[in-house]
């Protein structure tokens, strides 16, 4: 494990297989939001948000270097999908 902390960030833990090796993650995360209704026929007035979490750092093992900047775009959406897909089960 990375001897890095991020206390205002959620930690994850991946097994990259793409990497073959486990990466320390952590993540922003935002809450759902509810787009605002119009009072007694309730219309939808603003669209609804879903969570996320975006990927902020990842670490391989031991090391405190963030390789984050150097992983290609579609292996970052699959940790984040990842990681929404884990935190569902909170």
């Amino acid at each position: 494990m990375s001897s890095v902390v991020h206390p205002e960030l959620k930690d994850f833990e991946y097994e990259c297989d793409e990497l073959g090796v486990p990466l320390f993650c952590w993540f922003e995360y935002e809450p759902a939001q509810i787009g605002a209704r119009e009072p007694g026929s309730g219309i939808q007035l603003e669209p609804d948000y879903p969570a996320t979490y975006t990927l902020c750092h990842a670490y391989l093992p031991g090391s405190d270097v963030d390789i984050s900047p150097v992983l290609y775009p579609g292996l970052i959406r699959h940790i984040e999908e990842k990681m929404e897909d884990f935190c569902q089960g909170w």
